[in-house]
Protein backbone atom coordinates (compact mmCIF):
# COMPACT_ATOMS: atom_id res chain seq x y z
CA UNK A 1 0.00 0.00 0.00
CA UNK A 2 1.37 3.44 -0.97
CA UNK A 3 0.09 6.46 0.93
CA UNK A 4 -0.49 9.68 -0.99
CA UNK A 5 1.96 12.38 0.09
CA UNK A 6 -0.77 15.04 -0.32
CA UNK A 7 -3.11 13.16 1.99
CA UNK A 8 -0.34 12.50 4.52
CA UNK A 9 0.56 16.19 4.53
CA UNK A 10 -3.08 17.10 5.08
CA UNK A 11 -3.25 14.63 7.95
CA UNK A 12 -0.01 15.93 9.48
CA UNK A 13 -1.10 19.58 9.38
CA UNK A 14 -4.56 18.80 10.76
CA UNK A 15 -3.05 16.72 13.57
CA UNK A 16 -0.95 19.73 14.56
CA UNK A 17 -3.82 22.23 14.59
CA UNK A 18 -6.72 19.87 15.47
CA UNK A 19 -8.89 22.44 13.72
CA UNK A 20 -10.12 22.13 10.12
CA UNK A 21 -10.29 25.88 9.53
CA UNK A 22 -6.71 26.63 10.60
CA UNK A 23 -5.31 23.52 8.88
CA UNK A 24 -7.12 24.31 5.62
CA UNK A 25 -5.80 27.88 5.71
CA UNK A 26 -2.20 26.67 6.10
CA UNK A 27 -2.66 24.18 3.24
CA UNK A 28 -4.40 26.80 1.02
CA UNK A 29 -7.41 24.48 0.71
CA UNK A 30 -11.09 24.82 1.40
CA UNK A 31 -12.32 23.02 4.49
CA UNK A 32 -14.34 20.76 2.21
CA UNK A 33 -11.25 19.78 0.20
CA UNK A 34 -9.28 19.10 3.38
CA UNK A 35 -12.12 17.00 4.80
CA UNK A 36 -12.23 15.02 1.56
CA UNK A 37 -8.50 14.27 1.69
CA UNK A 38 -8.76 13.07 5.29
CA UNK A 39 -11.77 10.90 4.47
CA UNK A 40 -9.94 9.37 1.49
CA UNK A 41 -6.92 8.61 3.70
CA UNK A 42 -9.16 6.99 6.30
CA UNK A 43 -10.88 4.92 3.60
CA UNK A 44 -7.49 3.84 2.25
CA UNK A 45 -6.32 2.70 5.70
CA UNK A 46 -9.69 1.33 6.78
CA UNK A 47 -9.57 3.17 10.13
CA UNK A 48 -10.75 6.46 11.61
CA UNK A 49 -7.89 8.86 12.27
CA UNK A 50 -9.89 11.64 13.92
CA UNK A 51 -12.94 12.00 16.13
CA UNK A 52 -14.95 14.96 14.88
CA UNK A 53 -16.49 17.41 17.36
CA UNK A 54 -18.50 20.55 16.77
CA UNK A 55 -15.55 22.96 16.75
CA UNK A 56 -12.48 20.69 16.89
CA UNK A 57 -11.15 17.21 16.27
CA UNK A 58 -9.02 14.78 18.26
CA UNK A 59 -6.76 11.96 17.17
CA UNK A 60 -7.80 8.35 17.57
CA UNK A 61 -5.29 5.71 18.62
CA UNK A 62 -4.72 4.94 14.94
CA UNK A 63 -4.25 8.63 14.25
CA UNK A 64 -1.59 8.89 16.96
CA UNK A 65 0.30 5.97 15.42
CA UNK A 66 0.22 7.63 12.00
CA UNK A 67 1.29 10.96 13.50
CA UNK A 68 4.33 9.26 15.01
CA UNK A 69 5.24 7.99 11.53
CA UNK A 70 4.69 11.45 10.00
CA UNK A 71 6.93 13.13 12.55
CA UNK A 72 9.76 10.67 11.90
CA UNK A 73 9.26 10.91 8.12
CA UNK A 74 9.26 14.71 8.20
CA UNK A 75 12.42 14.87 10.31
CA UNK A 76 14.33 12.41 8.12
CA UNK A 77 13.09 14.00 4.91
CA UNK A 78 14.28 17.45 6.02
CA UNK A 79 17.65 16.02 6.95
CA UNK A 80 18.12 14.22 3.62
CA UNK A 81 17.04 17.21 1.51
CA UNK A 82 19.33 19.59 3.40
CA UNK A 83 22.21 17.14 2.94
CA UNK A 84 21.55 16.76 -0.81
CA UNK A 85 21.19 20.48 -1.47
CA UNK A 86 23.79 21.89 0.90
CA UNK A 87 25.98 18.96 1.84
CA UNK A 88 27.52 19.51 5.26
CA UNK A 89 27.58 23.30 4.88
CA UNK A 90 24.30 23.86 6.72
CA UNK A 91 25.01 21.56 9.67
CA UNK A 92 22.09 19.84 11.39
CA UNK A 93 18.51 20.41 10.27
CA UNK A 94 14.99 19.13 10.95
CA UNK A 95 12.54 19.60 13.78
CA UNK A 96 12.44 18.43 17.38
CA UNK A 97 9.77 18.87 20.06
CA UNK A 98 10.69 18.51 23.72
CA UNK A 99 8.28 18.77 26.64
CA UNK A 100 9.29 19.01 30.28
CA UNK A 101 8.57 20.53 33.67
CA UNK A 102 9.25 24.23 34.16
CA UNK A 103 12.38 24.23 36.33
CA UNK A 104 14.44 21.97 34.08
CA UNK A 105 13.29 23.47 30.78
CA UNK A 106 14.07 27.09 31.51
CA UNK A 107 17.23 26.67 33.57
CA UNK A 108 18.97 23.86 31.68
CA UNK A 109 17.33 22.58 28.50
CA UNK A 110 16.79 25.95 26.82
CA UNK A 111 20.32 27.31 27.39
CA UNK A 112 21.91 24.02 26.32
CA UNK A 113 19.89 23.74 23.11
CA UNK A 114 20.20 27.46 22.36
CA UNK A 115 23.87 26.95 21.51
CA UNK A 116 23.00 23.99 19.27
CA UNK A 117 20.37 26.01 17.37
CA UNK A 118 22.65 29.04 16.99
CA UNK A 119 25.27 26.79 15.41
CA UNK A 120 22.65 25.06 13.23
CA UNK A 121 20.03 27.68 12.27
CA UNK A 122 18.06 25.23 10.10
CA UNK A 123 16.86 23.43 13.24
CA UNK A 124 13.20 23.97 14.12
CA UNK A 125 13.00 23.73 17.93
CA UNK A 126 9.69 23.48 19.83
CA UNK A 127 9.88 23.50 23.64
CA UNK A 128 6.75 22.89 25.70
CA UNK A 129 6.40 23.33 29.47
CA UNK A 130 3.86 21.06 31.12
CA UNK A 131 3.04 19.70 34.57
CA UNK A 132 4.66 16.39 35.46
CA UNK A 133 1.43 14.41 35.25
CA UNK A 134 0.81 15.63 31.67
CA UNK A 135 4.17 14.60 30.22
CA UNK A 136 3.78 10.82 29.62
CA UNK A 137 0.60 11.27 27.58
CA UNK A 138 2.38 13.79 25.35
CA UNK A 139 4.90 11.09 24.52
CA UNK A 140 2.31 8.34 24.12
CA UNK A 141 0.19 10.57 21.84
CA UNK A 142 3.19 11.65 19.72
CA UNK A 143 2.83 15.28 20.77
CA UNK A 144 6.54 15.40 21.63
CA UNK A 145 9.66 13.62 20.41
CA UNK A 146 11.16 13.72 23.90
CA UNK A 147 9.92 14.46 27.39
CA UNK A 148 11.86 15.26 30.53
CA UNK A 149 10.08 13.92 33.59
CA UNK A 150 10.78 12.46 37.01
CA UNK A 151 8.94 9.12 36.92
CA UNK A 152 10.30 6.19 34.85
CA UNK A 153 8.01 4.89 32.09
CA UNK A 154 7.61 1.18 32.73
CA UNK A 155 7.12 0.18 29.10
CA UNK A 156 9.52 -1.82 26.95
CA UNK A 157 9.04 0.40 23.90
CA UNK A 158 10.35 3.54 25.65
CA UNK A 159 13.81 4.51 26.83
CA UNK A 160 14.88 6.64 29.80
CA UNK A 161 18.22 8.40 30.27
CA UNK A 162 19.12 9.96 33.62
CA UNK A 163 20.26 13.52 32.91
CA UNK A 164 20.94 14.47 36.53
CA UNK A 165 19.20 15.22 39.82
CA UNK A 166 17.51 18.32 41.15
CA UNK A 167 18.11 18.98 44.85
CA UNK A 168 14.91 20.41 46.32
CA UNK A 169 14.73 22.51 49.48
CA UNK A 170 12.05 24.32 51.45
CA UNK A 171 12.46 28.10 51.28
CA UNK A 172 10.91 31.15 52.88
CA UNK A 173 11.22 34.92 52.66
CA UNK A 174 13.82 36.78 54.70
CA UNK A 175 11.15 39.36 55.60
CA UNK A 176 10.03 39.37 59.24
CA UNK A 177 6.34 39.71 58.34
CA UNK A 178 6.31 36.92 55.73
CA UNK A 179 3.58 34.28 55.86
CA UNK A 180 5.07 30.92 56.83
CA UNK A 181 2.05 28.62 57.20
CA UNK A 182 0.90 28.74 53.55
CA UNK A 183 2.32 26.29 51.02
CA UNK A 184 2.83 27.67 47.50
CA UNK A 185 2.17 25.22 44.65
CA UNK A 186 1.91 25.33 40.85
CA UNK A 187 -1.78 24.43 40.73
CA UNK A 188 -4.34 22.14 42.33
CA UNK A 189 -2.93 19.10 40.50
CA UNK A 190 0.61 19.67 41.80
CA UNK A 191 1.36 17.53 44.85
CA UNK A 192 5.16 17.49 44.74
CA UNK A 193 5.52 20.02 47.57
CA UNK A 194 3.14 18.05 49.76
CA UNK A 195 5.11 14.87 49.08
CA UNK A 196 8.31 16.64 50.14
CA UNK A 197 6.71 17.79 53.38
CA UNK A 198 5.34 14.34 54.16
CA UNK A 199 8.75 12.76 53.59
CA UNK A 200 10.36 15.40 55.82
CA UNK A 201 7.58 15.16 58.46
CA UNK A 202 6.75 18.87 58.09
CA UNK A 203 3.06 18.84 57.15
CA UNK A 204 2.05 20.06 60.61
CA UNK A 205 3.69 23.44 59.85
CA UNK A 206 1.14 24.24 57.13
CA UNK A 207 -2.12 24.73 58.98
CA UNK A 208 -3.77 27.37 56.80
CA UNK A 209 -3.94 26.48 53.09
CA UNK A 210 -2.22 26.02 49.76
CA UNK A 211 -1.90 28.90 47.33
CA UNK A 212 -1.31 28.51 43.60
CA UNK A 213 1.14 30.58 41.58
CA UNK A 214 1.31 28.80 38.20
CA UNK A 215 4.89 27.45 38.01
CA UNK A 216 8.20 27.07 39.82
CA UNK A 217 9.16 30.67 39.09
CA UNK A 218 5.83 31.82 40.49
CA UNK A 219 6.67 29.92 43.69
CA UNK A 220 10.05 31.68 43.91
CA UNK A 221 8.44 35.10 43.32
CA UNK A 222 5.66 34.32 45.81
CA UNK A 223 8.12 33.29 48.52
CA UNK A 224 10.22 36.40 47.91
CA UNK A 225 7.08 38.52 48.33
CA UNK A 226 6.28 36.79 51.62
CA UNK A 227 3.16 34.95 50.43
CA UNK A 228 4.22 31.60 51.88
CA UNK A 229 6.85 28.89 51.77
CA UNK A 230 7.65 26.66 48.83
CA UNK A 231 9.78 23.73 47.73
CA UNK A 232 12.12 24.56 44.85
CA UNK A 233 15.29 23.14 43.25
CA UNK A 234 18.33 24.64 44.96
CA UNK A 235 20.04 25.61 41.70
CA UNK A 236 17.21 28.04 40.84
CA UNK A 237 17.70 30.31 43.85
CA UNK A 238 21.48 30.75 43.83
CA UNK A 239 22.20 34.48 44.13
CA UNK A 240 18.55 35.54 44.65
CA UNK A 241 18.13 38.03 47.49
CA UNK A 242 15.17 37.96 49.86
CA UNK A 243 14.97 34.15 50.07
CA UNK A 244 16.53 31.66 52.46
CA UNK A 245 16.29 27.91 53.14
CA UNK A 246 14.15 26.92 56.10
CA UNK A 247 16.48 25.85 58.89
CA UNK A 248 16.58 22.15 59.72
CA UNK A 249 15.02 21.03 56.42
CA UNK A 250 17.17 18.66 54.40
CA UNK A 251 17.30 18.30 50.62
CA UNK A 252 15.19 15.91 48.56
CA UNK A 253 16.80 14.74 45.32
CA UNK A 254 14.60 13.99 42.30
CA UNK A 255 15.76 12.58 38.95
CA UNK A 256 15.51 14.36 35.61
CA UNK A 257 14.79 11.68 33.02
CA UNK A 258 14.99 12.14 29.26
CA UNK A 259 12.37 9.77 27.82
CA UNK A 260 11.58 8.81 24.23
CA UNK A 261 10.26 5.93 22.10
CA UNK A 262 12.64 3.20 21.00
CA UNK A 263 13.32 3.41 17.27
CA UNK A 264 15.60 1.50 14.90
CA UNK A 265 16.65 4.69 13.16
CA UNK A 266 16.87 8.19 14.56
CA UNK A 267 17.78 11.40 12.75
CA UNK A 268 21.15 13.06 13.29
CA UNK A 269 19.39 15.94 15.02
CA UNK A 270 17.60 13.71 17.51
CA UNK A 271 20.80 11.81 18.25
CA UNK A 272 22.57 15.13 18.85
CA UNK A 273 19.81 16.30 21.19
CA UNK A 274 20.21 13.13 23.28
CA UNK A 275 23.98 13.62 23.30
CA UNK A 276 24.10 17.29 24.35
CA UNK A 277 21.41 16.95 27.02
CA UNK A 278 23.07 13.82 28.45
CA UNK A 279 26.42 15.58 28.64
CA UNK A 280 25.36 18.99 29.94
CA UNK A 281 22.16 18.97 32.04
CA UNK A 282 23.87 17.64 35.18
CA UNK A 283 26.55 20.32 34.84
CA UNK A 284 23.86 23.01 34.71
CA UNK A 285 22.14 21.61 37.79
CA UNK A 286 25.35 21.52 39.83
CA UNK A 287 27.29 24.56 38.64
Amino acid sequence: MMLSSRKLKAFHILSQHLNFSRAAEQLCLTQSALSQRISQLEDCLGVKLFRRHQSSVELTDSGRKLLKYCRIKHSLESEVLEDIVYGNQQGLSGSVTIAGFSSIMRSAVMPILAKLVRNNPSIQLDLKIRDLHELPDMLFHSEADFIIGQIPIERLDYESVLLGDEHNILIQSTSDDAIVDVLLDHNIHDHFNEEYLVKKNLMFDFTRKRAFVNDIYGIIDGVKLGLGRGVVPKHLIEGIDGIKPVEGCSELSTPCLLQYPKQEYRSKLHLKVIEVLSENVNKMLNQ
